[in-house]
This record gives C-alpha cells, sequence and structure tokens, in this order.
C-alpha cells in the first residue's frame, strides 16, 4: 500500500491553514491529494472517513471549514504504521530493546492474548468465537477450539458447534480480491455464512502496507505466527475476560449486545452522508 497520497494531504492540509480556510476550495493541489486518497479509502475504514471528509472540506461553503480542516488533520494524524515509528526511534536515536520496561497505561496495559491476534488473518473471527461460545453457554471454550480459522490461506472457511446456538458457518478472507471472489460466491449463493471476517490487507494487519518491508520476502505468515504464540503465552485470553472491558460493560454500555453497546459500536455504512459530488480537477 502507497501512503504517499496520505503524506501530500497533510501538507496540502497544513499549508491551507497557513494559507486561510477560504482559499480551499480554490486549491487544486488539495483537491489533487484528496483524489489521490480515493483507492486508499476502499481498502480501509479509516481512510474512507479521511477521504469522506476532506471531500465534504472541499464542497462546503459554510463557515465550519477551519473546524472541518482540523478534524481532518487529526483523523490523518492518528493513523502511524510501524515503519513511520521505526523512523522516529531511529532519528531519535532509541533502541527499544534498550529501555527499561514499564507498564502501559490503563487502559492499554490489560490485554488478553484475544486482543493480539486481531493482528493476524482469522484473528478477529478466533477471539470472537471465543467471547460469543461464553456468553450463549455460559462457560468457556478451549481457547484454540477454533484454530480452523487460522493460517495463511486466503480465504478458510469452517463449521463450528456451540451448543444452545447450533452450527456456526463462519469464513475468513484476507485481500481484497479474494473479498471479491467471496461476496461473488454469496451473491450468487455458492456460499453462506453465519459470520464473515474480512481483512484488506493480505494476511491481516501483520502483512499491511505500514509494515517493515524486507525485499523479496512476504512475512505476513511469519508475522501471523508469531501472534498466535503470544496469544497462547497469554495468561488471559478472552476478551470477556479484560478487567477493563468488564468495567466499561458494568459502568456505562450495560450489557454486551446491548441497545447502548449496540449503538456505540456499530455503524450502517449505507446510512453515511456522502459530499453531494466530487470535486474534479480543472
Amino acid at each position: 500500500m502507497n501512503l504517499n497520497p496520505l503524506y501530500e494531504l497533510k501538507e496540502r492540509l497544513e499549508s491551507g491553514i497557513i494559507a486561510g480556510v477560504s482559499l480551499l476550495s480554490e486549491d487544486f493541489r488539495l483537491a489533487r491529494a484528496v483524489e489521490q486518497i480515493e483507492p486508499l479509502s476502499k481498502a480501509s475504514p479509516v481512510f474512507q472517513k479521511i477521504y469522506q471528509s476532506a471531500m465534504q472540506l472541499l464542497s462546503d461553503e459554510g463557515d465550519r471549514k477551519g473546524d472541518m480542516l482540523l478534524d481532518i488533520l487529526g483523523f490523518v494524524d492518528a493513523v502511524l504504521t510501524t515503519r513511520e515509528m521505526c523512523r522516529l526511534f531511529r532519528s531519535d536515536c532509541i533502541v527499544p530493546a534498550d529501555l527499561e520496561e514499564a507498564e502501559f497505561d490503563s487502559p492499554l496495559g490489560s490485554g488478553t492474548g484475544a486482543a493480539v491476534i486481531f493482528g493476524a488473518t482469522g484473528g478477529v473471527m478466533d477471539a470472537a468465537l471465543r467471547s460469543a461460545y461464553y456468553l450463549v453457554t455460559g462457560r468457556n471454550p478451549d481457547p484454540d477450539a477454533f484454530q480452523a480459522v487460522r493460517g495463511s490461506k486466503p480465504w478458510r472457511e469452517a463449521v463450528f458447534h456451540i451448543p444452545g446456538a447450533g452450527d456456526v458457518r463462519v469464513a475468513a478472507v484476507s485481500g481484497l480480491a479474494n473479498t471479491r471472489k467471496l461476496m461473488e460466491a454469496i451473491d450468487s449463493g455458492d456460499a453462506e455464512y453465519d459470520f464473515v471476517e474480512v481483512m484488506a490487507c493480505p494476511g491481516g494487519c501483520s502483512g499491511g502496507g505500514g509494515q517493515p518491508i524486507v525485499d523479496g520476502e512476504e512475512l505476513a505468515e511469519y508475522r501471523g505466527d508469531a501472534l498466535w504464540d503470544m496469544d497462547k503465552q497469554e495468561k488471559v485470553r478472552f476478551s470477556h475476560e479484560n478487567s477493563d472491558i468488564q468495567a466499561l460493560y458494568r459502568d456505562y454500555m450495560e450489557k454486551p449486545c446491548g441497545e447502548r453497546a449496540h449503538h456505540l459500536l456499530h455503524t450502517d455504512h449505507s446510512a453515511w452522508q456522502m459530499p453531494p459530488a466530487p470535486v474534479r480537477l480543472r
């Protein structure tokens, strides 16, 4: 994934702050930078949000341009890739291996094995199935009961039996080309699932565009295997046993799948308000 369009957009937005927001709609370089973000928006929700907001910024003629510009810069700055982190360490001569061990800030310090595997294809589904089993049966499954969704095969499917829920048909796919094949199979009736996991990057986040690059080597599977090994070493391997998650539901969300949780943790992609018309270069 080429992230240069993201850096160019950030540069143009920062220039817009200096030049004045009233000139943004006339900035052809900003319009070009926004257009170059469009392919990225099809691969990741965060880039989609950046693209939609930037399109709205260019088409809006109201007095909210300043606030909108700052919001978009916030979204752009929220994207920190592994390669960027490495460059930050090197620029400040920081060797992570030489740093003293310290606790993470709460709530980031109370992770579980189920969280670690989110970076590997099949990991989100595996973690969700562990908790789904508990929510249905009242007891934890073997944390390795759902291994059929793991691995490097770009399209994996399995059927798991959960007492009280019956057979659950699942599929995990990574890479957008494989995602298209899966969607076409579902549309044609050749495949039917109860739960589907899609990761845009081949191999999952471990094979993402911001990961370190080694010429001639594809390391997504190797990195994913490391995440599964880390999961096995964790004392807590179920998301619903995370003490901070338990406190969140107890004090605010009320209960899993409840009305407040559903409202805050789910979205309807078809209900998003899109800009009225695309901005074209003149």
